[in-house]
């Protein structure tokens, strides 16, 4: 990624600090991607770090309320949330049964700021109750 991003800032990127601060958020490092919202947009800065909270809060009654309210052909970014939601509470065998579908329904028109998100969090989760990986 580091390479990447000289590059990016090289072409003048409005965009290389968000771009690096999701990256960050992906792979795991929450605590640094949000501190490099800091070089992002104020306005852009707080619309993401408001998707990423509302993503990892784990409020299953929401994470339930938004899949079922998703049309099924639409439903990968509030499947693999609202599995992971029910992992967190312990619900194993309900988040195995959300992620056994495959390929994931794409979300036409969803969150730009969360689609980053949806395939590590189905392959992490999957992995975490010793489903195969597509």
């Amino acid at each position: 990624m580091l390479a990447a991003a000289q590059n990016r800032r090289s072409a003048h990127d409005p965009l290389v600090a968000w771009r690096e601060a999701v990256w960050d958020f992906v792979t795991g490092r929450r605590e640094l991607a949000m501190a490099k919202l800091a070089g992002v947009q104020p306005q852009f800065a707080d619309r993401q770090r408001a998707v990423w909270m509302a993503h990892i809060s784990g409020d299953l009654a929401a994470m339930k309320e938004k899949y079922e309210r998703t049309a099924p052909s639409a439903d990968g970014e509030a499947r693999v949330f609202y599995a992971s939601a029910l992992l967190a509470d312990g619900q194993k065998e309900a988040a195995r049964k959300l992620l056994e579908l495959w390929p994931l329904p794409v979300e036409a028109g969803g969150d730009s700021m969360v689609e980053s998100l949806v395939f590590p969090k189905f392959i992490e989760l999957r992995r975490a109750l010793g489903m195969s990986v597509p």
